[in-house]
């Protein structure tokens, strides 16, 4: 494995590296340096232009974001069309996220070109802030679903909300879990304090996140996270005993940090009744790339969730908590104390 992925290029790179013997693969996603490590090409395209920008916010702000997304796709086709002229790939593939997805699909069409989609999270519900605005992109997303040559679902569940959604169409289940051969451990001396790191979007996470906190002086243990934007919530958190905020680091920085700095890392999946269905369907991104750091992982999330039904079958049962409850956190923090932090 090049570096860690999150899980939609985690499926990307297990499923295309057996394609990429026999075809031209064109990847259009964001810009990302992850897809450029798969040495295929792949297209990314920046939109700095100020009146863009305001345009964006300003549909946000009244809850149209999908309409931004309708535009840009319209902008980044152009580009893609270009490539898809000069490449003649025999397959065109993207993720079920963003505008790209969009652009990818419709180029893959102009160009007659099979399409591919990598299916990792429930992107129509989390872009759509607003009930009214929700059916804006659905007949799109309707389109690409069935229109797609193959559909790579990282699960069972999420795979039958799309079904009952867009209608049936086969998919292909591919959890992104790194095989064995990506997983190295990293033995460190067990330290006078246990350094705990998480990272991302702080959205739905900050109850986990300050029920760790609050047993950190009892398990002599700290808490950095790293995570982007600024939140009162953010600097709450950042204020508590033995919790540290790392900032905002680019991916390769971040993963040599926590490599060099971190012990134990942090899987949280939020435990609120608003992000139940998210929680169910969407793996996080996190286990891949906390997987191929390897350190020892500590997962907290309901049981219902998608962190918990991986950890209860990959981790040590004793780093796997299904509860916000102190008593429960703390023992798992201790019991990894205690062994030192090998797996």
């Amino acid at each position: 494995m090049p570096a860690p992925l999150n899980a939609g290029y985690m499926l990307m790179y297990r499923h295309l590296t057996r394609l990429g013997e026999r075809h031209k693969i064109y990847v259009i996603t964001d810009d990302n340096p992850k897809t450029r490590l798969l040495e295929m090409p792949c297209e990314g395209i920046r939109l700095p232009d100020q009146s863009q920008n305001l345009l964006r916010r300003f549909l946000a702000k009244i809850g149209l974001d999908p309409l931004w997304v309708l535009l840009q796709a319209k902008w980044i086709q152009q580009k893609s069309n270009e490539i898809v002229q000069t490449f003649k790939p025999d397959i065109i593939v993207s993720i079920w996220h963003s505008s790209y997805l969009l652009a990818a699909f419709n180029a893959s069409r102009q160009g007659s070109i099979p399409f591919a989609v990598i299916v990792h999270d429930d992107w129509h519900e989390m872009i759509n802030r607003r009930q009214w605005s929700k059916g804006i992109l659905k007949k799109s997303l309707k389109k690409i679903f069935q229109g797609a040559c193959a559909r790579i679902c990282i699960s069972e569940s999420i795979a039958a909300t799309f079904h009952k959604r867009y209608g049936f169409a086969p998919c292909e289940i591919l959890p992104p879990i790194p095989s064995e051969k990506s997983w190295h451990p990293i033995i460190k001396e067990k330290p006078n304090l246990l350094r705990i790191g998480t990272f991302g979007e702080l959205m739905g996470n900050l109850g986990v996140l300050q029920a760790v906190a609050g047993v950190l002086p009892e398990t002599g243990a700290t808490l950095t996270f790293f995570t982007h934007g600024q939140s009162e919530e953010r600097n709450g958190l950042a204020n508590r005993t033995f919790v540290f905020d790392g900032g905002s680091l680019a991916a390769e920085d971040l993963v040599r940090f926590l490599a060099q700095n971190v012990d134990l890392i942090l899987i949280p999946q939020s435990f609120e009744s608003e992000h139940k269905a998210i929680v169910q369907q969407c793996f996080p991104s996190k286990i891949p790339e906390a997987c191929q750091i390897g350190l020892p992982i500590l997962t907290i999330g309901p049981e219902y969730g998608t962190a918990y039904q991986w950890a209860r079958h990959a981790m040590p049962q004793s780093l796997v908590v299904k509860s916000l409850n102190p008593e429960k956190i703390a023992s798992a923090i201790s019991s990894l104390k205690r062994a030192g932090t090998r797996l």
